[in-house]
């Protein structure tokens, strides 16, 4: 099987360079069949793809130590859930999944686009071959997962996949994250056909509007489930550390989030054409770049890959791809004049326009942040590293300003709102998150960016209901509806509004969450304590009982007994706070941590925890002594992080299937708006 899968991936190399070629021959002489051969070789691409992946899920589930790459990334006792994922847990094996899925969805818009200009889909496969030829032939010839263990010594284990990558939650992020980063290919290979044709009008934007919507949900998705797995696995107490790599996967969410706005504002109002493209080009550039971040060794991370040549390749695919976007669109530019102008930036869409503004200057702070130690050593000589608090000082306001710009959003109207009636209904979700805002200052939220944060959350959720509330009320008039009927109509006639108000809170609850776990956490750190010790911290009582060691076939465990008693609890749970050592060749350590959410309350004095973690971390055990050092972190609020999460995937998917009127309702405003001369 494993000879299948290497000679499946050089044949898929064939097949992407023929759909290249294909693709190529059919923008030249606008034939069909040439057009028709395109389509079936990415579909063969793909088919030959998959068969190289289930080559090297086989010789993972065989332990074929012969391959480099399996053992590198699996051994015998490795759990066989570990040994499929490990598919995607280095660089070789995840550059070959990531081809993968490129094909696949290469070969979804064969099927997706029979009804589109074939001048437009022509293109669009042209730039779909090209980057699945580019990662194809990373894959085949520069770091080919099938490469065998020079000499011909098999080792009789392997080292195994690392112990931080053995949690369910890594099972499902990097795919989550992969299916985001690829699926940004797509709108992004339409942009370049719609403006290779000169196609730059609204179509191409209603054909990847799913597209687009699915790639920032699986985004979303990647982000959030990393930031889960950090706080559950590396031990730390927290969940976001400005990391490289966390930066790369942030900066294309960012941009991806304003390309979202620019396509409804261009919809409805045929506005901000010129940014759908700009920022769809950004989205994949930021996308590439931090594969060349992951691969290269140019930055230090705790994410990244070893140092190796492969980077280089992708910086220079990088240049090529940046130099011949913008170079098509300043070709261009005369033609993206927007259909219609601002008529004032007290609109909708003039919000819209200062959101693009605000997320992509945030993106080139932390593009500059994240580069400037690379930077650094090429004027130096030496690499300087940039803490994780210069970056949230240096973001913090924007993200206080993208909060009320939400707010906003729900209180004006498209082209143009009075600025009196502006006026008359910003005051009451202001007077209300105004008067939140005293409230949460009297229980003691003091610190002032965090108390900034709360404010600005207010604003937007009560703007939001008053939304929500004006709509509710017109169709009661309007259709004499009972309460709860018509605000269940209201919610399935206007699933797009619904889905952006739910996105909108969403992140909102994210902003409360890691504003308060990060600004009232409380930890302290407790040496050497013996069993039968009682330990305390912010109202909760620690007793560590005793440590027990735990022998399973993938590692050997030591754990720590302790109850926790909850502040107004009388009764204790019991955490396990605890040391794994795993085998292999390589005998690796890992520190789990025990975590005690409160998400319901049990009694009145648990009311202001909704959402509190208290984390334990295992510093040290002594198995002579039963002798432990613990750390103990209480996180307020760090559970509304994951709600919002939740709520965010559940807005978009509202957002992406709207209902068939809300779609015509669009269209028709699009081109009514169209219709108008621009002035």
């Amino acid at each position: 099987m494993t000879v299948i899968g290497q000679a499946a991936l050089l044949v898929a190399l064939l097949a992407s360079l023929w759909a290249l070629l294909a693709s190529i021959l059919a923008v030249a002489t606008r034939r069909e069949p040439f057009l028709a051969s395109a389509g079936r070789g990415l579909g063969a691409a793909f088919v030959l793809l998959a068969l190289a992946c289930l080559g090297l899920v086989r010789a993972f589930l065989a332990d074929d130590f012969s391959l480099e790459y399996v053992a590198d990334y699996s051994c015998r006792s490795q759990a066989l859930v570990y040994k499929l994922t490990a598919l995607w847990g280095g660089q070789s094996g995840s550059l070959l999944f990531w081809a993968t899925l490129l094909a696949l969805f290469a070969a979804l818009t064969v099927v997706t686009t029979r009804k589109l200009p074939r001048p437009l889909v022509a293109w669009t496969f042209v730039v779909e071959a090209a980057v699945l030829v580019f990662f194809v032939l990373v894959s085949a010839v520069v770091d080919n997962p099938f490469r065998r263990i020079p000499g011909g010594i098999v080792p009789a284990d392997g080292v195994g996949l690392n112990p931080l990558l053995r949690n369910p939650w890594m099972v499902a992020h990097p795919p989550a994250l992969y299916l985001g980063y690829v699926g940004i290919t797509v709108p992004f290979a339409f942009a370049l056909a719609a403006l290779a044709t000169g196609r730059v009008d609204g179509a191409w934007l209603r054909a990847i509007r799913r597209w687009s919507m699915f790639t920032f949900t699986f985004l979303s998705l990647g982000i959030f489930l990393g930031a889960y797995w950090a706080y559950l696995e590396l031990g730390w107490g927290g969940f976001w550390g400005w990391d490289p790599v966390e930066n790369a996967s942030f900066m294309p969410w960012l941009t991806l989030t304003a390309f979202l706005h620019s396509v409804l504002a261009h919809e409805r109002r045929g506005v901000l054409k010129g940014w759908a493209f700009v920022l769809v080009i950004l989205s994949f550039l930021l996308a590439v770049f931090g594969t060349f971040l992951t691969r290269s060794g140019v930055i230090s991370s705790v994410h990244a890959f070893a140092r190796t040549s492969i980077g280089w390749w992708f910086g220079g695919f990088l240049v090529l791809v940046a130099i011949l976007s913008f170079g098509l669109l300043l070709a261009r530019h005369r033609e993206l004049r927007p259909d219609n102008r601002l008529d004032s930036l007290l609109s909708r869409e003039g919000f819209f326009l200062l959101g693009n503004v605000l997320l992509v200057g945030l993106t080139l702070i932390v593009l500059w942040l994240t580069m400037r130690p690379a930077i650094d050593e090429l004027r130096t000589g030496v690499q300087s590293a940039v803490e994780p608090i210069v970056f949230t000082r240096a973001t913090r306001p924007w993200f206080v300003l993208l909060l009320l710009l939400m707010g906003m959003g729900p209180v004006t109207s498209w082209r143009r709102v009075a600025p009196a009636t502006l006026l008359r209904r910003t005051l009451p979700p202001a007077a209300a998150a105004l008067a939140g805002g005293a409230v949460l200052f009297a229980l003691g939220a003091r610190e002032p960016w965090s108390l900034a944060v709360f404010v600005a959350a207010l604003f937007t959720v009560f703007g939001v209901l008053q939304a929500l509330f004006a709509d509710w009320r017109a169709r009661r008039m309007h259709t004499g509806e009972g309460a709860f009927l018509a605000l269940g109509r209201l919610a399935l006639a206007n699933r797009r509004r619904w889905g952006a108000w739910v996105s909108h809170v969403a992140v909102v609850v994210m902003a409360v969450g890691i504003a308060a776990s990060t600004a009232y956490e409380k930890k302290q750190v407790f040496e050497s304590i013996a069993p039968g010790t009682a330990l305390e911290l912010d109202g909760y009582r620690l007793r560590y009982v005793q440590l027990e060691a735990r022998n399973l076939p993938e590692y050997d465990g030591l754990a720590a007994r302790i109850e926790v008693t909850r502040p107004g609890a009388a009764t204790p749970d019991l955490v396990w706070p605890e040391l794994r050592v795993y085998g292999g060749r390589e005998r690796q350590q890992t520190t789990e941590v025990a975590i005690l959410s409160t998400l319901l309350p049990r009694s009145p004095g648990e009311i202001r925890r909704l959402g509190e973690d208290l984390y334990v971390i295992p510093a040290g055990m002594d198995p002579g002594s039963g002798r432990v050092s613990l750390e103990v972190i209480v996180h307020p609020g760090i559970n509304w992080l994951w709600i919002g999460g939740i709520l965010l995937l559940l807005g978009t998917h509202l957002a992406a299937f709207p209902a068939p009127e809300e779609v015509a309702e669009a269209l028709a405003d699009g081109a009514a708006a169209r219709a108008v001369p621009a002035r």
